[in-house]
C-alpha cells in the first residue's frame, strides 16, 4: 500500500499494453541494496519490470532517474521502458530480460570481460540525455563526504589517519588529473548483480546512480571489483578499447584503483550510523587487516540483506589501510 499502485493501473489500463482480456500476475523481486521496489508484472502471458521509485527521491532526482533508464533503454545498454509515470516519476516499467547476472566464476571468463569492457566502451562513447541528467561519480560523493563531514568542528567520522590518507589521494588526483579526459555518461555501479548476460549480449541493469563523469573511474572499477590480475584486466581492457591498453593507459589505471580503495571507504564510512569517540576509531583501526575492492565485491554478493555496520566497518578500515600501502608505493 504504500506504493502508488492505483497510479500504475491507471497508466496500464490506458497503454498499448493493455487488451480487454489482460489478466495481470505480480510478485516481488529481490533486488540489491537500492531503496526501490522491484516487482515482476506478467501481462498476458509477457513479463515486465516494474520500479517503483523510493521515497528517498526527490521529485528533481526522479525524473533524473527515468531519463538515464529511457537513455539506457533507448540504446541498447539497459532493457527497453514501455511505460513511466509522467507526472510524479513514482514508476517505470521495461522488459524482463531472460539471462542470468554474472557471479564471481564469470569474473574469470575472458569472453564475458571482453563483452563487459565493450558494452561500456558504448556507454561512455554515447552521447548523454539532453536534459534531466547529473554531474555525478559515486567516487565523487565520497570525496564531497569526506570534505563536508571534515569541515564540522568537533565531528569524528573514522580513524585519525584519515587526514594523511587525504594528503596522498589529493597528492594522486592531482597526477591523474595532468592528463584530463573527456567526461561521459556512467553507469556508476557496474557490480556483478547490475551485469546480466543474455545470450551472448550484456545488458546494465539499474541506472539508479548513472551520471556524467571520468570514464577512466568507471574502468578502474570494475578492474577493483572484480578482482582482475593482470591477465584477466588485458582481457577486459582489450574489450573496451578494442585493441591491447598502453603502458601509459596501465599506469593511470594502477594510480586510480589505488585511489579507488580510499573513495569505497570514505563512501562506506557515510552509510555507517557509528558514534564513536576518537581513540575507539583508531583501535579498531589498528585491528584491521588490508583489504581489497574485492574483498567488500564478496561481503555484497554472498549476503542476502545488507552486511551488519561491525562486518562492513572492519571492511572499510582495511580499505583506508590498503590505500595507504598502495599510495607509499606510488
Amino acid at each position: 500500500p504504500q506504493f502508488p499502485w492505483q497510479s500504475f493501473t491507471t497508466a496500464l489500463k490506458s497503454s498499448k499494453l493493455n487488451s480487454k482480456d489482460s489478466a495481470i500476475e505480480i510478485s516481488l523481486l529481490k533486488g540489491g541494496f537500492s531503496s526501490d521496489a522491484l516487482f515482476k508484472i506478467n501481462l498476458s502471458g509477457n513479463n515486465y519490470v516494474l520500479r517503483f521509485m523510493g521515497d528517498n527521491h526527490s521529485l528533481a532526482q526522479r525524473k533524473i532517474i527515468t531519463a538515464s533508464f529511457e537513455w539506457a533503454g533507448l540504446n541498447g545498454f539497459g532493457p527497453k521502458n514501455y511505460f513511466i509515470d509522467q507526472e510524479q516519476y513514482s514508476f517505470i516499467l521495461s522488459e524482463f530480460v531472460e539471462g542470468m547476472t554474472l557471479n564471481l566464476g564469470d569474473t574469470k571468463n575472458k569472453k564475458i570481460l571482453k563483452a563487459v569492457g565493450s558494452i561500456l566502451s558504448r556507454v561512455h562513447k554515447a552521447n548523454p540525455p539532453k536534459e534531466n541528467y547529473q554531474e555525478f561519480s559515486q567516487f565523487i560523493f565520497g570525496q564531497k563526504w569526506y570534505q563536508t563531514a571534515t569541515a564540522e568542528k568537533n565531528k569524528i567520522i573514522g580513524p585519525s589517519v584519515l587526514k594523511e590518507a587525504y594528503k596522498h589521494w589529493i597528492r594522486i588526483n592531482d597526477e591523474v588529473n595532468k592528463l584530463p579526459i573527456k567526461k561521459s555518461m556512467l553507469h556508476n555501479d557496474p557490480n556483478l548483480r547490475n551485469v546480466l548476460l543474455n545470450g551472448e549480449n550484456i545488458i546494465l541493469l539499474d541506472w539508479e546512480l548513472a551520471g556524467i563523469g571520468d570514464p577512466r573511474k568507471e574502468i578502474a572499477h570494475v578492474c577493483a571489483w572484480y578482482g582482475l590480475n593482470d591477465e584477466l584486466m588485458n582481457a577486459f581492457l582489450t574489450g573496451y578499447y578494442d585493441r591491447v591498453p598502453t603502458n601509459k593507459e596501465l599506469q593511470i589505471l594502477k594510480k586510480l584503483k589505488t585511489q579507488i580503495l580510499l573513495e569505497f571507504a570514505w563512501v562506506g564510512l557515510s552509510t555507517l550510523k557509528a558514534d564513536l569517540d576518537q581513540a575507539t576509531w583508531d583501535k579498531y583501526y589498528d585491528q584491521a587487516s588490508p583489504k581489497t575492492v574485492e574483498d567488500l565485491s564478496l561481503i555484497q554478493m554472498q549476503s542476502e540483506n545488507k552486511p551488519a555496520d561491525e562486518v562492513t566497518r572492519n571492511i572499510f578500515l582495511g580499505l583506508i589501510k590498503q590505500f595507504l600501502i598502495e599510495s607509499k608505493k606510488e
